[in-house]
């Protein structure tokens, strides 16, 4: 039994060069892709992971993931915790692009917390395996020949009209902060009971409550906002939802530079220009956001 090494996943556990396996013919006439098969049962004994405590998994995963998350990890790891432990990666090829990418996960946090990240790196390069899907070009044909924000907002639009006003609110509310559906609703209550909310520089801080906000792989740090959008947070019930986020990020991307909607997403920019060459007036941006809140408002 291994024991726990918690702590964050590194991105170097996901990639590697794919390895490209000779066809042509081994001694006997055996291709050496067909050698690389037989022998891969005699290599797989010295392979380092071995079955791990599921219990201490399990809190492990509970510690580091959202809800959703978590279980499917928990879940995934347990039925193809073979992969680590034969580094045969086949049974993923035949799944889905979407369910793939769960699979992939669940077992670079099995990796993580058995400390053998290097046998998962190496796997996930012999198999090639990817991480995205497929470029589609029907898809790239729709982005650019179709009106899809004006189309999200229409639908929307249409949709709270015949819902509850109290109700529909968790969705504008969602629609000018740009939050993850369970972050509004959370910050909404919050609002509607008075916990929190910079009301001098206009912001709803959700740094300073990082055990709800401040999570492994989601993350939040501030909204922008102005009366009439705690207006609406106060004027919404408690319940949970599905709900809109895209329809922000497009419409600020307007506005203002997308290294701040990114942030204003909970996503920390990750390119040289924007860690170490992009010094804007945040204070000045962030007025921009608020400005433009009346006319998103507008939409729905």
């Amino acid at each position: 039994m291994l024991a726990s090494r918690s702590g964050s996943i590194s991105s170097d556990c996901y990639f590697g060069s794919p390895v490209q396996f000779e066809l042509e013919s081994g001694p006997g006439g055996i291709r050496t892709h067909d050698l690389w098969l037989l022998g891969r049962s005699d290599r797989a004994e010295t392979l380092s992971f071995r079955p791990t405590d599921w219990t201490e998994f399990d809190e492990y995963v509970t510690n580091s993931f959202a809800a959703n998350t978590w279980k499917d990890y928990r879940r995934y790891a347990r039925h193809y915790s073979d992969v680590l432990t034969t580094g045969d990666a086949s049974p993923l090829l035949g799944l889905t692009d979407c369910k793939r990418r769960h699979v992939m996960g669940a077992l670079a946090a099995l990796a993580n917390f058995s400390g053998v990240k290097g046998q998962w790196r190496d796997i996930v390069s012999r198999h090639n395996l990817k991480w995205s899907g497929r470029n589609d070009l029907g898809d790239l044909v729709g982005l650019l020949y179709s009106n899809r924000f004006d189309e999200m907002v229409t639908e929307l639009k249409h949709s709270l009209e015949k819902v509850p006003e109290d109700y529909a609110n968790y969705f504008r509310f969602n629609v000018v902060t740009g939050l993850r559906p369970n972050e509004a609703v959370t910050a909404a209550n919050m609002v509607r009971n008075g916990e929190y909310g910079n009301t001098e520089l206009g912001l709803l801080e959700h740094f300073r409550f990082p055990k709800i906000f401040i999570r492994n792989t989601k993350k939040a740090f501030v909204s922008v906002i102005d009366p009439e959008t705690l207006a609406l947070a106060r004027a919404t019930r408690p319940l949970d939802y599905q709900g809109v986020r895209s329809e922000f990020r497009t419409f600020m991307r307007r506005k203002v530079d997308t290294e701040l909607v990114d942030l204003l997403q909970g996503r920390v920019p990750t390119s040289v220009f924007a860690k170490h060459y992009n010094r804007p007036n945040q204070l000045v941006e962030l007025e921009k956001v608020r400005a433009s809140l009346p006319e998103l408002r507008k939409l729905i």
